[in-house]
């Protein structure tokens, strides 16, 4: 009977297992508990950071769009025009270069043949 334990031995036995996973459960409960607070606490402070977000992004978008009320143009259209704008003279740019270039090489090869004719 001495590999044998008794009825009230196996009894304590679950008895202190039992007690040793509450013990563990509380822990982990108090854990969770002291988690969610720390969850809702930085919640609750960033309810402010986030409005403060809501306020920058419509002043944003108030330049980023235009407003017709306020007859205001906004940054993208402005951009959209610029963009227009610059495109537009880099053409005409490259036509007078082109131009130029053209008309260069047209007196220089006529100047070239009035040499060649007048001193040859």
């Amino acid at each position: 009977m001495d590999s044998q334990q008794t009825t009230k031995e196996l009894l304590h036995s679950i008895l202190f297992t039992q007690e040793e996973r509450a013990r563990e459960d509380k822990i982990r409960a108090r854990k969770q508990l002291d988690e969610a607070a720390e969850i809702s606490s930085f919640m609750n402070a960033q309810k402010d950071v986030n409005q403060e977000l809501l306020r920058v992004n419509a002043t944003l978008k108030g330049y980023l769009e235009s407003n017709s009320a306020t007859n205001q143009e906004g940054a993208i259209e402005k951009l959209d025009r610029l963009e227009k704008t610059v495109i537009g003279l880099k053409t005409s740019i490259d036509k007078k270069i082109a131009f130029f270039t053209g008309s260069g090489l047209v007196v220089l090869g006529i100047s070239k043949w009035l040499i060649t004719k007048i001193f040859v």
